[in-house]
């Protein structure tokens, strides 16, 4: 029997390095983004009392330093509950902008007041114009299959008129 994943004609696919682990959370250090859109000071005593019970933690999602990329209110409750090792998800990113990215991303669904709704738009308004930023320049320097690009002819298509 195959257990490979089945891959439709339309999927694409890439290799993603992560590593699972369990770590100490008290190695561990908040993104200061993160603080900086959704505050430092958050009441997390629901999720420790879930967590307490439930004995179960979804692994949070940090970079190879240590650096919480996802998960900020999970490790807060951990470190609440005096817990010694926690699942951690290691991610590379390409760089602090695809590390703000996902954290955006991942906290999609949370609670937000309105400050932070306000200092996360502004976040995504620094992803998107820096891809705004990368596609335009991955635009210009376009040509025709081929044939390298002219340099006034980067970006630019070219009409002819016929009389």
């Amino acid at each position: 029997m195959d257990n490979s994943f089945p891959l439709s004609n339309n999927m694409t696919t890439r290799n993603l390095t992560s590593n699972f682990l369990e770590v100490d959370p008290r190695n561990l250090k908040a993104h200061p983004r993160n603080d900086l859109i959704y505050g430092k000071e958050e009441d997390v005593s629901e999720l420790v009392n879930q967590l307490k019970y439930s004995n179960r933690i979804r692994p949070l999602i940090v970079t190879s330093e240590g650096t919480i990329i996802s998960g900020h209110r999970r490790w807060k409750a951990s470190l609440q509950l005096g817990l010694t090792t926690i699942p951690v998800e290691v991610r590379e990113f390409e760089d602090e902008l695809a590390e703000l990215h996902t954290l955006l991303l991942e906290n999609a669904n949370r609670e937000k007041n309105r400050e932070q709704k306000v200092r996360e738009g502004k976040a995504w308004l620094e992803v998107e114009s820096d891809a705004a930023r990368k596609r335009m320049s991955d635009g210009g320097k376009k040509s025709a299959p081929g044939r390298p690009a002219k340099k006034e002819e980067k970006g630019v298509e070219i009409f002819h008129t016929f009389v």
